[in-house]
């Protein structure tokens, strides 16, 4: 029996529920994925996993429906994709409710290890699949339906194939920007899978109405004879079409993985950025498909598709030449990274991600949703089957290959081959061989040019566009100069690392381009180290989240009480870096207090046992959502107060950097978990310290501390130098007083939005987010005033040292020195010199850093002015402040030289190349005084 032909209204009702399919699809698939990173975490494994099974899912359903419509037992495709439908629906409501507790299962195997093991991994694969097994293979069958119900006649397979994967592309497509920019923002990752469930529910219904209309009738005897008579072709020709499929789709795959990585490198991603770029590879994809479903007739289809794969090599190179040369050139930082005003406009912003999410996936996309209707076609006219027989098996062949796609670049190419260059150099390669194949079986004419011909173009091409072997971010267009030459350099699996001499200054560690620990971050990292210990000496085993330059570590081992220390990193590659930290990470890679576990930190702490005196947490949260918000919800504070013991301390960093509303729902989220918090603000770094149980830090305490030879010089590489500094920084508890309601959790990752419009506001009000922040947070103290002055905490049971109104003054010559820069930045001088000379009057003692800088800066301005004297006597005091302070003895040098005071401005140049060898300005003026004749 077959089925009549459907009309065209229910051709076109079809088309959108396939539509709505490729949809809800596209949700379940992002929304599993960010739910599986909290059980298995967000590692590069992690998301493997993921990926893999659900495209093995996709896989396994189209081979089954296959071979059930080999067999004939699917005779009402319609009613048939209805239940399917249902099925999925039926299993995410399942899932929704059973996932959150499915961490009891994955535990089982999961205690962590410093050791890779492949038990686990086996048993995450195996739980994995186990859950999203039966739901993905329902996704998996509907295609092959679908096309086997609607191309009963053989002169319209390519047309149905291009139309159907071509509307499911673009149903997926749509849902990427719906579900990135407004389900998981408005609804959380549990409403916007509601909302795929009801739309599974809503098109299986539909689905089933329709099927009852359709009429069984006896087939067409004709046809059978049609059929039998058919030529098949070669066996060996269909195993390489077979084979063409699965290396389009390893190849398709693998380009947008590394692309992304590629593009993520440059663009310092938001959380918009993978919506964007799946919203632009998908549509290429749906584009190509529906062009290829309305050409009538192609003559020569092998020689259109060696042509497409050709285009496909040309743009490997063209991509690899974009990430690796022209990033560098002034041409792109004027179109995509410069403004009128010098401002990035377009680095704040989505256009940024969509302008260069074009300019790298849309063309290839195309390629590729072209590609598939041929080859599907090609198969199908080669082999007796039925459509839905045909497109099964190249469908299969090609999911196969693109879960090896995700999985075979990033795990086996890029450590066999050194790069990521070299593995997109690599697929570039495949491309050009499958295009070869096919231009040599394409036509008997011109058989031995045109292989010459793509050879020729591809490596005219190669020399053409030779580029660096370095992979160009927006840190590094500027940071990879001869004076910024980075000294480590390493793709790995996980992420690029690289090491970098700052103006041959100082060394700084970048992961994907984004800087996340420098010798300029000394203040922050030592911070973090120190202060639990001015708490709590009881201290004995600690867990820092993140291991950088290994800074903080090195920071903690200096307390002789600590026995041992758990670092949880999850890039292998920064392991390797640590060699160039040495000295501030007392060689942290082999102490044998140290053990280093390369995980996520949610996966480590879901599932290890431990508890520790102190969990050290640097909460990266910067420019663009370049962050991780699972360390900043209230998820991940409730688990790490889980494993804290009975009197443990939690300490986390947070940027003032970031907008202010989002600064207060992450002092929110902490304290609806710690309600014994304390706020402390060094410069910019703002600490918030936790407990189960009061916070008491007092002077005494801190002075035992710095009685250590190793921990004060530590803390004066900090910029400070005594007890009563660093008590000067306090803020008090974190209360209820944060003006908002929000909380950032899981389901709900606030902090993923509307970052740029926040900081905008806070620009428009405050000048920047930092000034706004310091003012909420310099109000924040004043409100906790009656608290500090009632000494109900102990930093303030020491009137000696320390008092409310000392504190107060403090923050007051600090705004005074926010207030200059911001002034500086809008080159308003005359303000902030005002403003420059407050702090200098103030000359508060613990305010030695603001002091000495806005001295060196009023000094720079009257030196600039050649009023020699008044510049002297503001450098005086820079240096008085800071004898460590290597611009401040160069300016005054440059002022004795032009007073003619040549003696006073040699000595000046050298304590300058003293403290910092690498002072340009110094080694010329002393170059100067060395080769004067009077010398």
């Amino acid at each position: 029996m077959t089925i009549l032909p459907s009309t065209s209204s229910k051709r076109l009702l079809i088309v959108l529920l396939f539509f709505l399919s490729g949809f809800s699809g596209l949700i379940y698939q992002v929304m599993w994925t960010r739910q599986f990173k909290l059980l298995l975490g967000s590692s590069i494994v992690s998301v493997s996993i993921i990926v893999a099974t659900f495209m093995a899912g996709l896989l396994i359903g189209s081979w089954w429906i296959g071979k059930q419509l080999e067999k004939k037992k699917c005779i009402n495709e319609l009613r048939y994709y209805g239940v399917l439908e249902i099925v999925i629906g039926v299993f995410g409501l399942l899932l929704l409710f059973f996932l959150p507790h499915a961490r009891y299962f994955f535990s089982l195997f999961s205690e962590p290890s410093m050791e890779f093991s492949y038990v686990k991994l086996a048993v995450n694969i195996l739980l994995t699949f186990l859950l999203l097994g039966i739901p993905t293979i329902a996704m998996g069958a509907t295609l092959p339906l679908l096309i086997n119900h609607f191309s009963k006649r053989r002169d319209n397979f390519r047309k149905t194939i291009g139309q159907f994967y071509s509307i499911n592309a673009l149903g997926g497509a749509i849902a990427s920007l719906i579900a990135g920019f407004y389900l998981v923002k408005n609804l959380g990752i549990e409403g916007s899978l509601m909302v795929a469930i009801v739309l599974n529910f809503i098109i299986g219904g539909i689905a089933l109405l329709k099927s009852k209309e359709i009429a069984i009738v006896e087939p067409i005897k004709e046809d059978k004879v049609q059929r039998s008579s058919e030529k098949i072709a070669n066996p060996t020709y269909l195993k390489i079409l077979l084979i063409t499929a699965f290396l389009t789709g390893f190849i398709s795959i693998a380009y947008e993985v590394l692309w992304i990585r590629c593009i993520n490198y440059i663009l310092n991603s938001s959380t918009y950025t993978f919506s964007i770029i799946l919203f632009v590879f998908l549509v290429g994809i749906a584009v190509g498909s529906a062009f290829m479903s309305y050409v009538k007739k192609i003559k020569n289809k092998e020689f259109v598709l060696s042509i497409l794969q050709l285009l496909l090599a040309i743009s490997g190179i063209l991509i690899i030449y974009l990430f690796y040369e022209f990033a560098y050139t002034d041409a792109f930082a004027d179109y995509f990274i410069a403004s009128e005003s010098g401002t990035p406009s377009w680095y704040q912003n989505v256009g940024l991600n969509l302008s260069f999410s074009i300019l790298v996936f849309l063309g290839p996309a195309i390629l590729m949703g072209l590609s598939f209707p041929l080859i599907s076609e090609l198969y199908y006219e080669n082999r007796n089957a039925e459509s839905g027989v045909a497109i099964s098996k190249v469908y299969v062949v090609n999911t196969l290959g693109s879960i090896l796609g995700a999985l075979i670049p990033v795990f086996v190419l890029i450590p066999l081959l050194g790069s990521v260059k070299s593995t997109l150099y690599f697929l570039a390669c495949l491309n050009l061989i499958v295009a070869l194949y096919f231009v040599f079986k394409s036509s008997k004419t011109r058989k031995y040019i045109r292989p010459f011909v793509y050879l020729g173009v591809f490596i005219i091409l190669l020399f053409k566009t030779d580029s660096d072997n370095i992979l160009a971010s927006l840190e590094n267009i500027a940071e990879d100069t001869s004076q910024d030459t980075p000294i480590f350099y390493q793709e790995g699996i996980m992420a690029t690392v690289k090491v970098y001499n700052k103006n041959g200054r100082y060394k700084s560690l970048s992961i994907d381009g984004v800087t996340i620990a420098s010798e300029a971050f000394k203040a922050k990292e030592s911070s973090i180290g120190h202060l639990p210990f001015f708490i709590n000496k009881d201290i004995e085993n600690v867990l820092a989240v993140g291991l950088a330059s290994g800074s903080t570590v090195g920071s903690i081992l200096k307390h002789e009480e600590v026995k041992h220390i758990d670092v949880v990193e999850i890039v292998p590659g920064v392991i390797d870096a640590l060699d160039y930290f040495k000295e501030v990470n007392a060689n942290v890679k082999n102490h044998p207090k140290v053990n280093i576990y390369v995980d996520d930190i949610l996966s480590y702490l879901m599932y290890s046992k431990k508890k520790y005196d102190l969990i050290s947490s640097d909460g990266k949260f910067g420019i663009l959502n370049r962050s991780n918000s699972t360390m900043l919800s209230k998820d991940y504070y409730e688990i790490c107060k889980d494993h804290l013991t009975k009197k443990g301390i939690f300490i986390q960093w947070v940027s003032t950097e970031i907008p202010n509303k989002h600064l207060k729902i992450v002092l929110e989220t902490a304290h609806s978990v710690f309600p014994y918090s304390e706020l402390f603000l060094i410069r910019k770094n703002l600490f918030i310290i936790s407990s189960k149980s009061a916070i008491a830090m007092d002077h005494n305490r801190i002075l035992d501390c710095m009685e250590n030879d190793a921990i004060r010089m530590d803390m004066n590489a900090s910029g400070i130098y005594s007890p009563t500094e660093m008590l000067s920084f306090y803020i008090g508890p974190n209360s209820h007083s944060n003006g908002l309601k929000e909380l950032s959790t899981l389901n709900t990752p606030v902090l993923e939005y509307d970052y740029n419009i926040e900081r905008a506001k806070d620009v428009s009000k405050n000048g920047t987010s930092a000034f706004t922040n310091f003012l909420f947070l310099f109000d924040k103290f004043k409100k906790n005033k009656a608290t500090i002055v009632a000494k109900q905490n102990t930093i303030t049971q020491n009137e000696n040292f320390l008092s409310y109104q000392f504190n107060y003054d403090f923050f007051n010559s600090r705004m005074a020195f926010f207030k200059a820069n911001l002034a500086m930045s809008n080159e308003n001088y005359q303000e902030a010199l005002k403003q420059f000379e407050i702090v200098i009057k103030d000359d508060h003692r613990d305010n030695i850093n603001n002091i000495a800088v806005a001295a060196k800066t009023v000094g720079e301005f009257y030196l600039q002015q050649k009023k020699y004297d008044e510049a002297v006597r503001y450098f005086n005091v820079a240096v008085e402040k800071l004898s460590g302070y290597s611009d401040a003895f160069t300016l005054r040098g440059v002022t004795f030289y032009y007073q003619g005071e040549i003696e006073k401005s040699r000595l000046d140049m050298e304590k300058a190349l003293s403290i910092n060898p690498h002072d340009l300005t110094a080694k010329e003026f002393l170059d100067a005084i060395q080769n004067s004749p009077n010398n």
